[in-house]
């Protein structure tokens, strides 16, 4: 009998703190594109809904990140894009 596939929850609570996930985004504009999927350890997630985007500039202004609060499988996240492309996630309790 197969084991029961890891929720989302407990697949992203399960991340070491810098462990990056992969993002599938889409957007008929560079500068406004949105998380679409979430790809945490080879399991896929659709993301139901942005709640809120915004683009940060770090202390030393050489740096940037975009940031979205995403509903995913019912759990609200905070997805974060580096400036370098790697995106990190975690869980908003």
């Amino acid at each position: 009998m197969a084991a029961a596939k890891p929720s989302f929850s407990e697949l992203v609570s399960s991340l070491a703190e810098e462990e990056p996930v992969r993002v599938e985004s889409y957007s008929g504009y560079i500068h406004e594109e949105k998380p679409q999927r979430v790809i945490v350890r080879e399991n896929a997630f659709l993301v139901e809904k942005v709640l809120e985007s915004k683009r940060i500039l770090r202390a030393d202004k050489k740096d940037w990140a975009d940031i979205f609060i995403c509903l995913v499988e019912g759990e609200k996240v905070r997805l974060e894009r580096q400036s370098s492309g790697e995106w990190r996630i975690r869980l908003i309790k």
